[in-house]
């Protein structure tokens, strides 16, 4: 019965990490989609502005990223949870229950959302500066 217990939990938890891990995606996919439609908006809505898409898109995806890294801390949770239940079902004390985490693609995916994002304030913050500093 202990064994069928911890199959059940390691059940939940692989479809709580296949929830967080459809959540990353949507995260992901949503915010590059609306930074994307927010900026090409703001482009033809507001010409007297330049520096207001890149602002816009900028904040998106960097929120969109800090969202994405939080799901992807839990999807890693969960996996590092299945792994110890897995140990215990099987009985292998030996096995190793510290995951290595090293960067994957949703890893990479998170740094792209930071990075474009800041990339993008960075050159609205250096358009501000640049129009302010020169004489109109």
């Amino acid at each position: 019965m202990n064994e069928r217990m911890r199959l059940v939990r390691y059940a939940v938890l692989a479809a709580n990490r296949r929830h967080f891990e459809i959540l990353f995606f949507a995260v992901a996919a949503f915010s590059s989609t609306y930074a994307l439609a927010v900026g090409i908006a703001l482009f033809w809505m507001v010409p007297e502005l330049p520096t207001m898409p890149q602002l816009a898109a900028g904040g998106i995806l960097n929120a969109g990223g800090l969202v994405a890294h939080r799901l992807l801390r839990r999807e890693r949770s969960c996996l590092d949870s299945m792994r110890k239940c897995w140990n215990a079902a099987s009985g292998d004390v030996s096995a190793s229950n510290d995951a290595s985490f090293r960067p994957g693609a949703m890893a990479i995916i998170v740094v792209g959302l930071h990075l474009l994002g800041t990339v993008l304030l960075a050159w609205m913050f250096g358009q501000t500066m640049l129009q302010w500093r020169s004489p109109a």
